[in-house]
């Protein structure tokens, strides 16, 4: 039985999906495969880059087709790349690979696939092989974080419940094994420190019974890896935009993924612990303090209590002068510590 031959559209049409795929081509390859002249091929790689022409004109900026051979002496090797920037040098792979990997943010299973389609998308072909190198031992030694769940499917369910302002019902275990079951307004998802936080409003719960804090009316933070079950409601909700959750403004402001009230902070800091609270507080103002031990003055505001177990951990390189009442459960804290260790006589 005699086989068609592939037409000049069936050509055109594997040509551009193997592209968008992220393979590399070479006009032989291609000629090989359809049985025709590397011309008619080249010809129909012309009239991609045509298409893509028109395409980036219309778009401000898209793909095009480049040639990622190493030196002129070998053919020809095609690849589809986006015109800014077009890949990842080696230095900026290592640094994402690094960045993902020490994240600890997912499992083995689901981490792996990301950083090979990385490389494999977003590196030249020749330098493949060095940044895998490079990037193998490290991944040898990647540790899963503890709870041992794949969370993408979850963190994609739960923002398309954010994007359609969907109510959601959760089944959650918290921090002391109890499970609870919760009716929220899911309003973002942050990460910080190993784990994924949703922020949101509790629907089913009396606030001024159950909460520390009454009338309270910040986000709770779940952790998503304890919610153990995920169900869509028909009840959409409605936020005000002036009152609309900001994930990028809300971080800053919550770096210890605590909820609470929102603390306006003082704290006294030496020379040496500078750094430190620059980076855990990124919108703290800094003042030269004249006194005898410490360096500077440092003002910020952070919801909840969740600093203090940090401070805890920073010597006397850091001193909390401000708010009282956040002082005072410092105090608390401390003493409970030095009991917990004061040595019998």
């Amino acid at each position: 039985m005699a086989t068609n031959k592939p037409s000049k559209l069936d050509r055109i049409l594997s040509i551009y999906t193997a592209l968008l795929s992220g393979e590399t081509l070479t006009l032989e390859e291609i000629a090989e495969r359809f049985a025709c002249d590397p011309k008619t091929v080249r010809r129909e790689f012309t009239a991609i880059e045509d298409f893509l022409a028109d395409h980036n004109l219309e778009e401000g900026g898209g793909y095009e087709i480049v040639n990622v051979s190493s030196s002129r002496s070998e053919k020809g090797a095609y690849r589809l790349l986006r015109r800014d920037g077009k890949v990842f040098s080696r230095g900026e792979i290592m640094a994402i690979s690094k960045i993902l990997m020490d994240s600890r943010a997912l499992t083995g299973e689901e981490m792996k696939p990301i950083l090979n389609r990385l490389v494999a998308a977003m590196v030249l072909p020749k330098d493949q092989q060095f940044v895998k190198e490079l990037l193998r031992n490290e991944w040898f030694h990647y540790i899963s974080p503890s709870h041992g769940k794949p969370l993408i499917p979850l963190l994609l369910e739960l923002a398309a419940a954010i994007k359609q302002a969907r109510t959601i019902r959760i089944t959650y275990v918290k921090g002391n094994g109890e499970t609870v079951g919760r009716i929220l307004e899911p309003l973002g998802i942050i990460f910080s420190e190993y784990y994924f936080y949703l922020a949101g409003n509790i629907k089913n719960i009396d606030k001024e019974k159950y909460f520390q804090v009454k009338g309270d009316e910040n986000p709770t933070m779940y952790r998503v890896d304890r919610i153990e079950s995920v169900e869509l409601l028909d009840e959409r909700y409605t936020v005000q935009e002036a009152k609309r959750f900001k994930e990028g403004e809300y971080r800053q402001r919550i770096q210890f993924m605590f909820g609470g009230p929102l603390h306006h902070l003082k704290l006294l800091v030496k020379e040496f612990a500078l750094q430190s609270i620059k980076d855990h507080l990124p919108t703290a103002k800094v003042s030269p303090f004249q006194g005898p031990e410490y360096d500077y003055l440092v003002e910020a505001e952070l919801f909840g209590d969740g600093i203090l177990i940090w401070l805890m951990g920073q010597g006397d390189g850091v001193k909390l002068v401000d708010p009282p009442e956040l002082v005072e459960k410092l105090k608390r804290k401390a003493r409970h510590l030095l009991d917990l260790y004061q040595l019998e006589e």
